[in-house]
């Protein structure tokens, strides 16, 4: 059971009535003893209960907050992991049509969103851009998707190397 709350006492009262009365520096320092024992003492005891109170519970909501950013972090990522599969299903269907530059767009819309959380997933769309900007070059004769898909490889080699030494 917890401490009875700290109380002023009808003394107490007196006191700061008398305090009224006589509010001058000699009648206080002669009964300044009363004033720590009846006042003093029981405010700092409030005051830190207060401060414990007010501690507690800060730190239950700070728990509370953890809580639900974890649970919103989680939600972003799952969304974004949809997001990035419904680019790359856009991106699939393009390569199937020979649209290589829009499914080389569609992987990298796909990788932007799972970048920071899925160095895996996040690997696999750059090279599958890379691929993508490769077949364009090829087949529509663009040096610039060449060049470009080259770009993609190494950003990807950069994720692959970064993932390995993190130990993803």
């Amino acid at each position: 059971m917890a401490a009875a709350a700290p109380r002023f006492s009808a003394e107490t009262l007196r006191f700061l009535r008398a305090l009224k009365r006589n509010n001058q520096r000699d009648w206080f320092k002669a009964r300044k003893d009363r004033y720590e024992t009846l006042l003093r003492a029981p405010l700092t005891e409030i005051i830190e209960r207060l401060a414990l109170d007010f501690r507690a519970r800060a730190s239950a909501r700070a728990d509370e907050i953890d809580t639900e950013l974890d649970k919103a972090e989680a939600n972003i990522a799952d969304r974004r992991h949809e997001l990035a599969a419904t680019y790359r299903s856009h991106a699939e269907t393009a390569s199937l049509n020979f649209d290589f530059a829009t499914a080389a767009a569609r992987y990298g819309d796909a990788y932007e969103q799972v970048a920071k959380l899925d160095v895996p997933l996040a690997y696999r769309l750059k090279v599958l851009q890379g691929e993508a900007l490769n077949d364009h070059g090829v087949y529509q004769n663009d040096n610039q998707a060449l060049l470009d898909s080259v770009v993609a490889y190494e950003q990807a080699l950069e994720i692959g190397i970064g993932g390995l030494q993190s130990g993803q």
